[in-house]
């Protein structure tokens, strides 16, 4: 199958790592400056192009707001179309899904047969991977909604393809479900949830961080963030109480004016590598939780302190991301690392969750933290929507467990968590 990739930028990049250079026949791109260009050896065409010429192909829609880019298509007419974020994640990520391939056709037989339940680029994806290395032909099952260019498409590429409710579930060995569901509806053993599978795959497993797994239960802890309104002498008072905390990112620009440093230091994705990888070894914290989402970081050898953990990138901002119940096999990213901290204080068995430093304050323009470093030196960008539901997700699911979380924040605009007063927490 060949498709047209909308959007000439990072995710679009994945989309030819994950299915190949060969089956891109063009990109589109909405800024005048790339049209007529190419990206990664293809034409960057508009969108007008591809109505003329390119419409025989499914466009795939790359980018993060891609509920803006299927409005669009919605109201030209144009139905034969992929979201890329509809995928499961371990497909979307910043590794190639090596892990994640090798798990599914290694539950191939040949004597058996197989059906692929979901209408994604995953799904055929899926499909084409399990005829050419396994030489078996799959049935992809498809809803009564399906529009009929989609099923053109589909027969033109010699996919075998029948409705979902017309077949009988029992003939099939496996059938891989390639749809998002919370919680994830599996019948019968011939199911298998592959838009959710970490859990399966013994390559993400830690079992150093497995060891973690309600230490602390009972206990309270503080998760830093690195907003504006942090300062040093809160971090001092942390230090001298003894208290357990979570620093992140670039929290290392603090160490010149405190003692204090955090007991666990939390980085999901290195938008600045170099710079926080150099200062881990002297860090001076317990440990470094460092997600798997920088290939040539973990391409070296690393302190024992330096634990690795599966970074599961699902990138939606139409529904709460999951919360992960096991660190030691995955953590969800929601936006932001403090999404992670929780996940993982959750694991450790805190019961008192404390945030300071998360001032929640930056929207979708430019604005810079000001706390331990120059202006100009670092600006962060808010993915506020996704940032969002990612705190409701972690409310929803501390909550349920007896799970407190408080905003010690001072000032800030957070405010989904109940607020305390940080010096009041320290009153005897």
């Amino acid at each position: 199958m060949k498709y047209v990739v909308w959007g000439a930028g990072v995710r679009g990049r994945r989309v030819v790592r994950n299915i190949g250079e060969d089956n891109i026949v063009a990109f589109v791109d909405s800024s005048s400056d790339k049209i007529k260009t190419f990206f990664c050896g293809k034409k960057v065409i508009s969108l007008e192009e591809y109505e003329t010429d390119y419409a025989d192909y499914f466009i795939v829609i790359s980018f993060t707001h891609a509920s803006e880019g299927e409005k669009l298509l919605k109201e030209r007419g144009i139905e034969q179309y992929l979201l890329f974020c509809d995928c499961p994640p371990d497909f979307t990520s910043n590794n190639p899904p090596l892990y994640f391939e090798n798990y599914i056709v290694g539950m191939i037989e040949n004597d058996k047969k197989y059906a692929i339940k979901g209408r994604t680029l995953f799904s055929f994806w899926l499909y084409e991977k399990i005829c050419r290395l396994c030489q078996k032909t799959p049935i992809l099952l498809i809803d009564h909604k399906t529009p009929n260019i989609i099923i053109k498409i589909l027969q033109k590429n010699a996919y075998h393809v029948e409705y979902e409710d017309k077949v009988d579930y029992v003939n099939f060995a496996q059938i891989f479900k390639a749809e998002f569901e919370d919680p994830p509806v599996v019948f019968g053993e011939n199911e298998i949830n592959l838009f959710d599978c970490s859990d399966e795959i013994k390559e993400y497993h830690n079992l150093v961080i497995e060891g973690y797994r309600d230490k602390y239960k009972g206990r309270r802890c503080f998760i830093i963030g690195n907003g504006p309104s942090l300062n040093a002498r809160d971090l001092n008072l942390l230090h001298q109480k003894g208290e357990i905390s979570f620093g992140v990112n670039s929290i290392f620009y603090a160490f010149e004016q405190t003692d204090w440093r955090p007991t666990f230091y939390v980085v999901v994705q290195g938008w600045d590598c170099p710079k926080m990888y150099d200062k881990l070894e002297n860090m001076g914290c317990q440990c470094a939780f460092i997600g798997d989402t920088d290939d040539v970081f973990w391409g070296k050898e690393h302190d024992k302190k330096i634990l690795k953990f599966h970074v599961v990138c699902d990138v939606n901002e139409k529904r709460l991301p999951l919360f992960s119940e096991d660190f030691s096999k995955k953590c969800y990213a929601g936006g932001t690392v403090i999404y992670s901290c929780m996940q993982l204080a959750a694991y450790m068995g805190f019961e008192e969750i404390y945030l300071i430093g998360v001032d929640f304050s930056y929207a979708q323009q430019e604005g810079s933290y000001e706390c331990f470093y120059h202006s100009d030196s670092e600006i962060s960008v808010g993915y506020t929507e996704r940032v969002t539901l990612a705190y409701h997700a972690a409310k929803k699911y501390t909550d349920s467990r007896g799970i407190k979380i408080y905003n010690a924040t001072r000032g800030g605009r957070l405010e989904l968590f109940g607020r305390v007063r940080f010096d009041d927490l320290f009153m005897d």
